[in-house]
């Protein structure tokens, strides 16, 4: 039997995405393939954008353990690892080196090379998503600060905010 540990992360707390529904899905996934769960990671409420995330590098650290319990990362898809190629790539690699398998659970099973093409393709969209995502968000501040709002965060020192409707 394989043991594994989970790795979870999620930028919002949607239902369909939240830490618990990731949990819900990838522990019917395990036992489905008999594989025990035995750790945990998780990162709520941070961008795959960023390796800065508690639970990533927690999980990085227990990787090179050679206490650790597990053989297997088992994660969602793709972009819940990163939003960045490089970083994910990275990753695969560090796995590679200490004998861990990773296996999305929203990818299809498929042939060793279907899979590399596969996870290039998942990878290159979660990429592109996040570019999308920072140019929109700039875009709308840009749009709030063009209509005399704020674009977000606290008052400047010396500053209080006044709200209005």
């Amino acid at each position: 039997m394989k043991k594994a540990a989970l790795y979870l992360r999620s930028s919002k707390d949607r239902s369909d995405i939240s830490i618990s529904a990731q949990r819900t899905q990838l522990t019917k996934f395990a036992a489905n393939n008999n594989i025990a769960i035995v750790d945990e990671f998780s990162d709520a409420v941070y961008s795959g954008s960023s390796m800065i995330r508690p639970g990533y590098q927690a999980m990085l650290k227990a990787m090179e353990s050679p206490h650790r319990n597990w053989n297997t990362i088992l994660i969602l898809d793709t972009s819940r690892l990163s939003r960045g190629r490089y970083a994910a790539q990275v990753f695969k690699h560090e796995c590679h080196n200490n004998n861990i398998e990773i296996i999305f659970s929203n990818l299809p099973a498929t042939d060793p090379a279907a899979k590399i093409m596969l996870e290039s393709v998942f990878e290159a969209m979660d990429e592109v998503h996040s570019v999308i995502s920072k140019e929109k968000g700039i875009a709308g501040m840009t749009e709030n600060i063009n209509q005399g709002y704020r674009a977000g965060g606290s008052a400047p020192k010396g500053y209080q905010l006044q709200y209005s409707n």
